[in-house]
């Protein structure tokens, strides 16, 4: 039976890889469905292209178990919040990104990378 425990643990792992910019590490950590929509190559180069902001930690507000196998926790970070899904997958808990980061990294790196310098989000 999995603890919700050990997801809580996941995504801390998680979130520490992306404010320290360990964007292969913290893309292994997703689960399967994330890692089909963008290959690890391609979230290394994103995040190179367009670095975002590093060395800001996020913390998590909340933990909530939605059932044996999802878990769902509530961050903030600076000024910005947001909820991720962990997924028991395989033995092992495993990241799901937010549905509006799935859905830019559909668009592809080239136009995701023009679309964020546009906007000022690459540091």
């Amino acid at each position: 039976m999995p603890q919700s425990l050990q997801a809580d643990s996941v995504a801390t792992e998680e979130f520490g890889l992306l404010a320290g910019g360990g964007w292969a590490q913290a893309w292994s950590l997703w689960a399967d469905s994330a890692q089909q929509v963008l290959a690890q190559a391609d979230f290394v180069r994103l995040n190179t292209q367009c670095r975002p902001a590093l060395g800001i930690p996020y913390a998590i507000d909340t933990t909530t178990t939605v059932d044996p196998a999802t878990v769902r926790v509530d961050w903030h970070r600076a000024g910005a919040t947001g909820s991720n899904t962990l997924l028991y997958q395989g033995g092992k808990w495993r990241f799901v990104p937010d549905a509006g980061s799935l859905a830019d990294y559909r668009l592809g790196v080239d136009q995701l990378v023009q679309q964020r310098r546009a906007a000022g989000a690459c540091h």
